[in-house]
């Protein structure tokens, strides 16, 4: 069996609770509230890149090029749009971090009764302050270097089920799919 593991460290996770986010830099919005491939996530002195990006990974037995949702430590450099003159806007936060949900999905591929695939991916990250919530979210098209983002309440809500995971398999293949939602406080 393949196992494959692109989950956030939750241990870099728990080091924001109680911190300050002073800001997300990214590309502006144009017609949806998504952007290409990188958002910098700014916690008191901490630059985050967290990116979307396509990497060559073995997806269920074909080697193809998926987006892979990441985030690390990263210095103001890197912080920069994927397009050409293109300048990013810089939303402030100043506000503390109280918890952070991470929204995970377990994908499970059998053939013939035996799991031939278990991967864990991270779907979604969501920062609760005291006055709301922004969450970080990629796109379940597993190409798409997009990332969603919004602020408000129940952000959790603007999340889909994984269930889209389930369509499209060649006959013999069943495909499985788990969301685990992980909070930190």
């Amino acid at each position: 069996m393949i196992k494959t593991d692109m989950r956030f460290n939750q241990e870099l996770i728990k080091t924001f609770i109680g911190k300050h986010f002073k800001q997300y830099k990214c590309d502006p919005f144009v017609y949806t509230n998504s952007v290409s491939q990188i958002c910098g996530i700014y916690i008191e002195d901490e630059v985050y890149a967290l990116k979307n990006v396509q990497q060559a990974v073995d997806y269920f037995g074909t080697q193809d090029d998926i987006a892979v949702f990441s985030l690390d430590k990263s210095e103001e450099s890197e912080i920069r749009s994927c397009y050409e003159d293109t300048a990013q806007v810089i939303t402030p936060v100043k506000e503390v971090i109280k918890s952070i949900t991470l929204v995970n999905e377990h994908q499970m591929i059998s053939k013939d009764g035996s799991q031939e695939y278990d991967v864990w991916l991270t779907r979604g990250m969501i920062i609760k302050t005291d006055s709301r919530e922004y969450s970080f979210s990629k796109s379940t098209v597993p190409f798409s270097e997009e990332i969603e983002i919004f602020k408000g309440d129940d952000a959790l809500l603007q999340y889909e089920d994984g269930s889209d995971f389930l369509e499209g398999w060649d006959d013999g293949i069943e495909p499985h799919v788990e969301q685990k939602i992980v909070v930190i406080e």
